[in-house]
């Protein structure tokens, strides 16, 4: 099994939606942190590790020999406001250096894997945990998954996109029919982001799963820890 590791030890300035930071995490508080996931990784006997960061032109030259022996890939990929597309698509960029045949552990840097993991792939193509969220809505866990292959990893990740961008286009009730009839007439004017979404991609991740031929299997945990990323910083399990 190989490690992915997808971080962004050196966050850019731009701010997120309704003007928020991208983190309130100090970059030498991530880079220890990061440190601490692929030091789980070895304990775990998972010795093959990818670290994908996207920190691009504000990467510090040396942080790599901190992070080894992960084979790190520093991207510049486009900071878009919902940060879960910029991790997609750096994500994809990174497949073509996973042999195809490897089965794929993708963890996000600053969690670590617990006494609790003890997860394989099998005859499964994901495996993942799913959790409802405010009543309706299911989240699919995007901190830590299995899958099967580069070949599957890489049609998720497509679907998870096309999902999400396609989402915005469908009616779903007289205010998005509403929506869509305005923005026909005036695509120009300001209004749904069509180009970066606002939707988290764990919501169109947990619909994929449903919609797609996937053999999926459902863990209730995963076995991981981390401190989450906001102000509040509260120890996740998961």
């Amino acid at each position: 099994m190989l490690g992915l590791i997808s971080s962004t030890i050196y966050p850019s300035d731009l701010p997120l939606y309704w003007g928020g930071p991208r983190t309130c995490i100090p970059s030498q508080e991530r880079l220890e942190q990061t440190r601490t996931t692929i030091e789980s990784l070895q304990e775990a006997g998972i010795n093959r590790i990818i670290l994908a960061d996207n920190s691009g032109s504000n990467w510090v030259s040396g942080t790599e020999e901190f992070l080894a022996p992960a084979d790190v890939h520093v991207f510049n990929q486009h900071q878009f406001q919902n940060k879960g597309i910029s991790e997609i698509y750096m994500l994809l960029g990174v497949v073509n250096f996973i042999p195809s045949d490897t089965p794929i552990l993708k963890i996000s840097g600053r969690y670590y894997l617990t006494d609790g993991f003890a997860h394989q792939i099998g005859d499964d193509d994901l495996v993942v945990r799913v959790t409802k969220h405010d009543g309706e809505n299911q989240w699919m866990s995007t901190r830590c998954y299995l899958a099967r292959n580069a070949v599957v990893f890489e049609r998720f990740l497509r679907a998870v996109l096309r999902d999400l961008y396609g989402y915005g286009a469908r009616i779903m009730g007289p205010r998005s029919f509403l929506r869509i009839l305005r923005h026909s007439v005036l695509p120009y004017e300001p209004g749904y982001p069509y180009d970066d979404p606002v939707s988290s991609i764990e919501v169109p991740a947990a619909r994929v799963l449903k919609s797609h031929h996937f053999r999926v299997r459902r863990v209730h945990t995963l076995g991981i820890q981390g401190m989450s990323g906001d102000y509040g910083q509260t120890l996740i399990s998961q």
